[in-house]
C-alpha cells in the first residue's frame, strides 16, 4: 500500500433475521431480496469507479470454538474496503453506512481483523469453463471451430438467506475463513474478444459468407487458356451445418447481455479449511 491508499475495515456484529417484523416493513416485503438489492447498488456503484482505484471484500470467519458459550459466535463476519486516496475512502464509507444496505446492517469501524490460526490448505472457486467438441470438424466446414467455449450461466437464488453455509460450517471443528473481493477493472479487450467470437459463431451456419462469395467467383481454365463452362458457381467448400454452434451461440448471447456487467469484476472466492488438501 502507498501513503495515500486507505483502508477501512467493518465487523458485522449480527446478520439481519429475514423473519423479524420490522425488517419485512422496512423492506416492504421479502427482506431477503430488499438485502440482495442493495448488494447490487453497491456493486453498482463500484463499477461505476475508476479500474484499479478502489476494491470491496467480505470476510467471513469460522471458529469451530466460538467463545465457549454462544454457538452463534462462532461466525463472524467483516467487510474490507481499499480506496486509493482519501476522497475514495468516504465514498465508500457513505456507500457501506448510508446506503441501502445500511438499513440492515450496522457495519462497527474496527482497526483490523483478527488473525487466525491453523489454516494450513486452501482453494479457489471459479466460475466453470466448458471446451465442447463440436459436431462435425474442419473438413466438413471450414468456418467450425475445433472446440467451442462457453461459460456456465450463474442464476443466483434469490431465496438464499445462508442459512446453508451455517449447516455446512456446522460439522467442522477447524478455522475456516472465506472471502469474495470485487473490484472495478477496465474490461474492454474482454468485450471486443467476446463480441468477436459471437460473430465467428454466427457465421458457422451462414450460407452468404463472403468467403463463399470469393470461391463462388474464380473462373477455372485449363492448361490451354480455355475455361470449361459448368465448373463456375459449383466447386465450394463443404459446408456442413453444426446445430451445436446455434446453441452455444444462444446460450453465449444470452449470458453475454449480463457478461459485459459482471466482468466489470475480478471475483474470487477462497475456503480455507484446515484439513483440506
Amino acid at each position: 500500500m502507498s501513503k495515500e491508499d486507505q483502508l477501512l475495515i467493518y465487523e458485522v456484529k449480527e446478520v439481519p433475521d429475514p423473519t423479524c417484523l420490522e425488517y419485512q416493513a422496512t423492506a416492504g416485503g421479502s427482506v431477503v431480496g430488499a438485502i440482495g438489492r442493495g448488494f447490487e447498488f453497491l456493486l453498482r456503484a463500484l463499477a461505476c469507479m475508476l479500474a484499479g482505484s478502489c476494491s470491496a471484500e467480505i470476510i467471513y470467519l469460522f471458529n469451530a470454538g466460538g467463545n465457549g458459550q454462544d454457538r452463534q459466535t462462532r461466525l463472524k463476519l467483516y467487510l474490507r474496503l481499499w480506496a486509493s486516496d482519501s476522497a475514495g475512502a468516504h465514498n465508500l464509507d457513505r456507500l457501506v453506512r448510508a446506503g441501502p444496505i445500511s438499513l440492515y446492517y450496522k457495519f462497527l469501524p474496527i482497526e483490523k481483523i483478527p488473525d487466525v490460526e491453523g489454516l494450513r490448505a486452501g482453494c479457489e472457486i471459479v466460475r466453470r469453463e466448458d471446451l465442447v467438441k463440436p459436431l462435425h470438424s474442419t473438413d466438413r466446414n471450414y468456418k467450425i471451430f475445433d472446440y467451442y467455449y462457453t461459460l456456465t450461466l450463474f442464476i443466483p437464488n434469490r431465496e438464499n438467506d445462508y442459512l446453508m453455509l451455517d449447516r455446512v460450517l456446522d460439522c467442522i471443528d477447524e478455522p475456516v475463513m472465506i472471502t469474495i473481493q470485487v473490484q472495478p477493472v477496465d474490461i474492454s479487450p474482454q468485450v471486443h474478444a467476446h463480441t468477436a467470437y459471437l460473430a465467428r459463431l454466427g457465421a458457422i451456419n451462414n450460407r452468404w459468407d463472403i468467403d463463399d462469395e470469393a470461391f463462388s467467383n474464380i473462373d477455372y481454365t485449363g492448361y490451354d487458356g480455355r475455361q470449361y463452362l459448368g465448373l463456375r458457381n459449383q466447386w465450394k467448400p463443404l459446408s456442413y451445418k453444426d446445430l451445436l454452434a446455434n446453441d452455444i451461440l444462444q446460450v453465449e448471447r444470452v449470458l453475454s447481455a449480463r457478461l459485459h456487467e459482471i466482468i466489470h469484476f475480478l471475483c474470487y472466492r477462497q475456503l480455507w479449511p484446515a484439513s483440506s488438501a
